[in-house]
């Protein structure tokens, strides 16, 4: 089976995501968030960054080394000349870009957990109940059916037990794009939205269960984990 790319987006105004990028280079959050994930089940990982922004701040030396502190491969970059109205408008821009065929993940940088990587529609989900510090308002929740299936997603309303842990596989580049170009229209998007599409055409997800979800949302949650890690 054809392995995944892995994009990772941190291309929208970042002033309120720095410090992902502090600390030493072996202590780096945004590298550490990618720990939990086999990197070799992906065909290449590539960081998707604003570029006035990496230029500014040297973002892809600093990645770079947080990656090689890590032990990982050296990503590819790839420098966007503008914002992108949305995650999903910047996923479909890395898509176009890279000339990706079939399947492809998406991390956010700003959380951690363990999982296993599948080639194939999948949503990474954590039950909310097992959080001690949380803030249940910047995820997105899912309904799964008894046959473990995703029956819905909503941002920002929890509808289950489960929430998405910030991990997301599609099976196939082209028809996540389509589907963005059915709904760019509306402006500010949120991959729940292009998932929820993809289930109302009758596409399937599954719930990817994880282990060990750690929510480094903003830099009070980053510092908090870090005394404790201490």
């Amino acid at each position: 089976m054809k392995k995944p790319v892995l994009l990772i987006p941190f291309a929208a105004p970042q002033k309120e995501l720095s410090y992902l990028l502090t600390d030493s280079a072996d202590g780096m959050p945004f590298a550490r968030s990618l720990s939990g994930l086999d990197l070799d089940a992906f065909s290449s990982v590539c960081v998707v960054l604003l570029k006035q922004d990496a230029l500014r701040w040297g973002m892809t030396e600093r990645i770079a080394a947080g990656f090689a502190a890590a032990g990982f491969v050296e990503p590819e970059f790839l420098l966007l000349e503008q914002p992108t109205e949305s995650q999903p408008a910047t996923i479909a821009a890395a898509l176009t870009a890279l000339s990706v065929q079939g399947p492809f993940w998406v991390k956010d940088p700003d959380n951690y957990f363990r999982t296993e990587v599948v080639a194939d529609n999948v949503v990474t989900a954590f039950p909310l109940d097992a959080l001690t510090r949380v803030n249940p308002q910047n995820k997105s929740y899912l309904s799964i059916s008894d046959a473990d299936y995703v029956m819905n997603i909503a941002e920002k309303r929890i509808i289950g037990r489960y929430f998405c842990s910030g991990g997301y596989g599609f099976a196939d580049a082209a028809r996540f794009l389509a589907v963005f170009g059915g709904l760019e229209h509306l402006g500010r998007l949120y991959l729940s939205h292009i998932i929820y599409r993809m289930l109302l055409d009758g596409e399937s997800f599954r719930p990817l269960y994880v282990e060990d979800y750690q929510d480094w949302g903003t830099r009070e949650d980053w510092l908090e984990f870090s005394r404790r890690k201490n």
